[in-house]
């Protein structure tokens, strides 16, 4: 007697999935898990009114998203006629008040403005000639520049913090932070030429000291105030 066939197993059904469509609420603390009943968001037993909840819960994002939308408009909003001129004499002004420094020293010096109008510098910017015919240290030339750092730097700095008081919120960050670097700098060139005058007084410094204190104010000077100038001067003809 043959084996005892088995009869073939029915195919298994897939589970039937709920009508509806998933629940929107949330559970646990902060409504941080979402509710798994396939049930309309609104009409869920459990949550039936946890949908009111969602536009609160999005109140500070919504907030914070319109007040950097405001603030980049503010920011980015396109200059007027007359701003556009306000801006152009402010770093027009910035840029005379160091380019004066600059005239009072051609002013002192003995070859005066021919000292940048030799035509072997024509393609150098006269802060460049400046920095490189700064002369070398004579008691002579200590006291002919003297009234550079000891009265003329001070008015530049009292100058720009003017600028800075008046203006400071009409100028780019870049701007404020060249005039302070300029402040801070000149402060340095008047003491090291300051010190040097203490000391050479009775001859109590090398030559060699005396000549790289010397030198270095002036090139400092220059070097700063040039820069500005070059910063003031770069803003004004990109408007």
């Amino acid at each position: 007697m043959g084996k005892k066939r088995r009869p073939p197993r029915p195919p298994k059904e897939e589970p039937k999935q709920p009508s509806g469509n998933r629940c929107w609420g949330r559970t646990g603390p902060f409504f941080l898990r979402r509710c798994d009943k396939r049930t309309p968001s609104r009409t869920c037993p459990d949550h039936k009114h946890q949908w009111l909840y969602v536009p609160f819960i999005l109140l500070p994002a919504i907030g914070g998203y319109a007040t950097t939308v405001i603030s980049l408009g503010q920011f980015f909003k396109p200059q007027t006629k007359d701003e556009i001129t306000l801006a152009q004499t402010i770093y027009t002004r910035i840029s005379l008040i160091a380019h004066s420094w600059k005239g009072e020293y051609l002013t002192l010096h003995p070859k005066g403005w021919d000292l940048v109008t030799d035509p072997a510098t024509r393609n150098m910017s006269v802060w460049q000639v400046l920095i490189e015919r700064v002369p070398p240290f004579t008691k002579e030339d200590w006291l002919r520049y003297k009234p550079l750092f000891f009265v003329r730097l001070e008015n530049i700095r009292s100058e720009l913090q003017g600028v800075l008081a008046a203006y400071g919120s009409q100028l780019p960050p870049s701007m404020k932070t060249a005039i302070e670097n300029t402040r801070g700098q000149l402060t340095a060139d008047y003491t090291l030429y300051y010190w040097l005058g203490r000391n050479i007084a009775d001859d109590r410094m090398p030559a060699d000291m005396a000549n790289m204190m010397f030198r270095s104010a002036l090139i400092g000077a220059f070097q700063t105030l040039g820069a500005l100038a070059t910063e003031a001067e770069r803003l004004r003809d990109s408007k």
